[in-house]
């Protein structure tokens, strides 16, 4: 079954980037991963004029985080994830692995962004993610001065900010 279009949960985009990840032979920490998260959803967002994916980031110390992901994969600390994002169904008691399936448009519409990103350092990554006049510093800015408690990045902050940056 594909899904028609985005936005996907963040955890099942999350494993699909970790699939990828795994198809061209790099592995992916969370640091990294959540950058690659980040900065996927970013373009797709500005190119397309849609989120990618349904969970907003908030501004962390090391950049762009998206929480949820963040749980989820913290115990691999500075290694390489070596499993996917799972949900638990407590009726069930069961776990399942999250999936996001694009169709082929969508999938051609983000694959080229992966590949920009994927075979550079997360260090050098999360540096981008803390550009000047960027989305994660206005984030934390407005953070300081108490007007975002959450530290959330909007996508509309996303959008605006990509836009007013010099490129």
């Amino acid at each position: 079954m594909e899904d028609a279009s985005p936005p996907y949960a963040a955890k099942a985009f999350a494993n699909l980037v970790l699939d990828w990840a795994d198809g061209v032979g790099v592995p992916i920490t969370p640091l990294k991963l959540q950058k690659m998260l980040y900065f996927i959803h970013a373009d797709y967002l500005c190119r397309f004029g849609e989120p990618l994916i349904n969970e907003e980031f908030e501004a962390w110390a090391y950049g762009p985080v998206v929480p949820s992901v963040y749980a989820q994969f913290k115990e691999f600390s500075r290694q390489a994830i070596t499993k996917r994002a799972s949900t638990f169904d407590p009726i069930s008691r069961s776990s399942a692995v999250l999936s996001a399936r694009p169709g082929q448009v969508i999938r051609s519409r983000i694959k080229p962004i992966f590949d920009l990103y994927i075979d550079v350092d997360a260090g050098l990554l999360s540096a981008l993610s803390h550009k000047h006049g960027g989305p994660w510093e206005r984030a934390t800015q407005r953070f300081e001065a108490h007007r975002n408690i959450n530290r959330v990045i909007s996508n509309e902050l996303i959008v605006t900010a990509h836009n007013l940056a010099p490129s």
